[in-house]
C-alpha cells in the first residue's frame, strides 16, 4: 500500500509539474490557451547563453519569466508539447531542477543544401581589408509542437553585400526550409526565397553603401528583425518588419517602407498594417561596427550592440513591446565607454547577475553593469556603468 500510494504521489507531483512547465512555456512565448503554438528562435545569441540546470523551486520559478531559458529547454528536449501520461516517468524532478529526458534516436545524415547569396560573394565575406568576425543566419521556427512548417517556418541570411533596388538583396529570408532531393518534406530540391530586401537607407530615406556584416535577430513572434548595416562613416541600426512574397529572388529585391514608429495608422512616418516598414537608427559617435552582431532582451525590448571605437551602445522600445518609437538611449551614461579605440565584439546579457559581457580587439573580457544588475561593482560613479574589473588573457598581454 505504501509503494502504490508512494507511486501514485510521485505521478501527482510530476503531473503538477508537467502543467507548470506547460503553463510557464505559454506564458513565456506569449501564446494563449491549451494547445497554443510555441515558436523558436535559433540566433548567434543563443549559442552564447546556456543556462545550467535549476538548483531550487526558488530559481526554477524564476525562470519561468525567460524566454531564452524555455527556447534552450525546446532545444535540448527537442518537443514543445506536454507529455502524454504515459511518458511521465521520463520527467524528473527535484531540487536540482526538472528535465524531460527522450528516448536516445539515431538521426540518419542528411546533404545539406547551398543557396547563392548574390554576385560578388567573393568580395562579400569578410570585407576586404576588414578583420572578420564569424556571421550566422537566424531562424525563426513556427510551432515546436507540430510538424515543423514549409510555409511559416524560415531562415534570415545577411548577405555582406549592398543593397540595390531592384537589384542585389542587402538581407534575404527563405523557407520551405525542409527541402533536399528524394521524397523531402517541402517537395523541393531548393528552398524558396520567402522575401529580399535591399535595406541600404539612412534614417531620412537617403541611400547608403555599406553592407549587412554581423549576425541578425529575430523578434520573439518572428514578424520583425534587427541588423546592422556596417559603415566607415558610421553604423546604422536597421529594424525590420518584413513581408512575405517581396523581392522574391536575390536579384530583385525591393525597398521596405520608411518609418519611425511601429504605429499602423498610415501616417506618412508610421509603419503599415500590411506590407513591409524599416525603421533605422545611427549610432550615436558616428563609429564603424564591424565585429559586434545585437543581443536582443527579450524581457525588456532592448538591444545592445558595441562599435569599433570600444563603445557599448543601447537601443530601447526596438520591436514595439514596450513603446512605439524605437531609439538609441543617450542619458544615464549611455552610451557607455568600454575600452577606447578597440573593436567591441558581440554582447551577452547574463540574466542572472543582470551584467553585460563583452570583448574587444585590445584582448580585455569587460563588463557593464546594468540598472537591474544584482553582481559587480562599477569602475566609476552609479549604475548603468563599466565594471571596475577586466580580465585580460596571459596571451593577450
Amino acid at each position: 500500500m505504501k509503494l502504490l500510494l508512494a507511486r501514485a504521489e510521485k505521478l501527482v507531483l510530476a503531473a503538477a509539474v508537467v502543467a507548470l512547465v506547460a503553463f510557464a512555456l505559454v506564458r513565456a512565448v506569449g501564446a494563449q490557451g491549451p494547445g497554443a503554438r510555441i515558436s523558436m528562435i535559433s540566433d548567434w545569441s543563443h549559442r552564447h547563453v546556456v543556462f545550467s540546470q535549476p538548483a531550487s523551486w526558488t530559481m526554477a520559478w524564476k525562470l519561468q519569466g525567460k524566454p531564452r531559458y524555455w527556447q534552450q529547454v525546446l532545444r535540448r528536449t527537442g518537443r514543445g508539447r506536454v507529455p502524454a501520461e504515459p511518458e511521465l516517468e521520463r520527467w524528473r524532478f527535484g531540487f536540482s531542477g526538472f528535465d524531460w529526458h527522450p528516448p536516445q534516436r539515431e538521426e540518419p545524415l542528411e546533404r545539406d543544401w547551398g543557396e547563392s547569396l548574390g554576385a560578388g560573394g567573393t568580395t562579400g565575406v569578410p570585407l576586404n581589408g576588414v578583420n572578420w568576425y564569424p556571421v550566422f543566419p537566424a531562424k525563426y521556427s513556427f510551432n515546436v509542437t507540430a510538424a515543423p512548417s514549409c510555409g511559416n517556418d524560415f531562415v534570415v541570411f545577411p548577405t555582406n553585400l549592398a543593397g540595390v533596388t531592384g537589384g542585389q538583396a542587402s538581407i534575404i529570408g527563405y523557407n520551405n526550409l525542409y527541402a533536399g532531393t528524394g521524397a523531402p518534406l517541402c517537395g523541393a530540391v531548393n528552398p524558396s526565397i520567402y522575401w529580399s530586401y535591399n535595406t541600404n537607407f539612412n534614417a531620412a530615406g537617403a541611400a547608403t553603401t555599406g553592407t549587412v556584416a554581423t549576425s541578425p535577430v529575430i523578434s520573439l513572434d518572428g514578424s520583425k528583425l534587427a541588423f546592422v548595416e556596417t559603415r566607415t562613416t558610421g553604423s546604422i541600426l536597421h529594424l525590420l518588419k518584413w513581408h512575405a512574397l517581396d523581392g522574391g529572388a536575390i536579384g530583385t529585391a525591393v525597398a521596405p517602407k520608411a518609418a519611425t514608429v511601429w504605429t499602423a495608422d498610415g501616417a506618412a512616418a508610421h509603419c503599415p498594417t500590411t506590407g513591409a516598414c524599416m525603421i533605422s537608427l545611427a549610432f550615436n559617435g558616428a563609429q564603424s561596427d564591424t565585429g559586434s552582431s545585437p543581443f536582443y532582451d527579450y524581457l525588456r525590448d532592448a538591444l545592445y550592440v558595441g562599435d569599433d571605437n570600444g563603445v557599448l551602445h543601447k537601443f530601447i522600445n526596438v520591436f514595439g513591446v514596450s513603446g512605439t518609437m524605437p531609439s538609441e538611449v543617450l542619458t544615464g551614461n549611455w552610451p557607455i565607454t568600454v575600452d577606447t579605440g578597440t573593436i567591441v565584439t558581440s554582447p551577452t546579457v547574463d540574466s542572472v547577475s543582470g551584467n553585460i559581457f563583452l570583448a574587444d580587439s585590445g584582448g580585455k573580457l569587460s563588463y557593464v553593469r546594468e540598472t537591474f544588475s544584482t553582481a559587480g561593482t562599477c569602475a566609476a560613479g552609479a549604475v548603468p556603468c563599466l565594471g571596475s574589473t577586466a580580465i585580460v588573457p596571459a596571451a593577450a598581454q
